[in-house]
């Protein structure tokens, strides 16, 4: 999962954001995206979406090395 935090530092470079989005996908992870805005404004919405976000919702085991799983 890789989450982006969008502000004006990615103004003129949609094509560079673009690519570099490509490549993580083709690593099979996802990309969430908000802006900075959102961010500033809205903190309790955008964790809102995080938390309910279907990628990040886990209704399985936690994966190995999760504390719970006492590392194994």
């Amino acid at each position: 999962m890789v989450i982006e935090i969008d502000g004006s530092s990615h103004e003129g470079k949609a094509d560079y954001d673009a690519q570099r989005d490509a490549f993580l996908i083709g690593l099979g992870l996802t990309v969430l995206h908000v802006t900075d805005g959102e961010v500033l404004t809205g903190l309790s919405s955008v964790m809102d979406f995080f938390r309910n976000h279907s990628k990040l919702v886990s209704e399985t085991t936690p994966p190995c090395g999760h504390p719970s799983t006492r590392g194994e």
